[in-house]
């Protein structure tokens, strides 16, 4: 059972994980949007201090990757590195059942890829794929959701 209003905001992180290079990003298949998108998820009360507790705790969730200094480093809004965890922009948004939600997206560049696999779901795209309007996976066609934080992320990418 949900614990959130009908008028509440319900708070959500994305996290912009690049490749070394920034040429590629980490997206995930997101089934309940149909569509593909960088990692992130709602901030939840029982486990996240704040909101950047959110992205730190998606981003072990759906990429195994974890947000230390030793993988890599958070970027500003210009994609230039940073010693803090700067909040890149706040948007509203509605989910699709109609509840309104706000989302706070970071960015993070690794030192180096993982050696490790990834959740099934969850893979790295080159610029070039990501520009394009859907992605097959599977053999079934995703939209890219959240065309917001795609354009911040398409303007810092090499």
């Amino acid at each position: 059972m949900s614990t959130e209003s009908a008028s509440e905001i319900i708070h959500t992180a994305t996290v912009a994980i690049f490749s070394p290079n920034m040429r590629r990003i980490l997206v995930t298949v997101n089934h309940k949007l149909n569509g593909v998108v960088p990692l992130g998820g709602k901030f939840d009360p029982e486990q996240d201090a704040h909101i950047y507790d959110t992205a730190f705790r998606e981003a072990r969730e759906e990429g195994n990757i974890l947000l230390f200094p030793g993988a890599g480093i958070f970027l500003d809004k210009d994609g230039k590195p940073t010693n803090d965890q700067p909040i890149i922009q706040k948007v509203p948004f509605l989910f699709p059942d109609g509840k309104r939600g706000q989302d706070s997206l970071f960015f993070f560049r690794l030192h180096q890829v993982p050696p490790f696999n990834f959740p099934k779901t969850t893979f790295f795209l080159h610029k070039n794929e990501y520009k394009k309007d859907s992605f097959t996976y599977e053999g079934v066609p995703y939209g890219f959701c959240a065309l917001d934080v795609r354009e911040k992320v398409l303007a810092i990418m090499r």
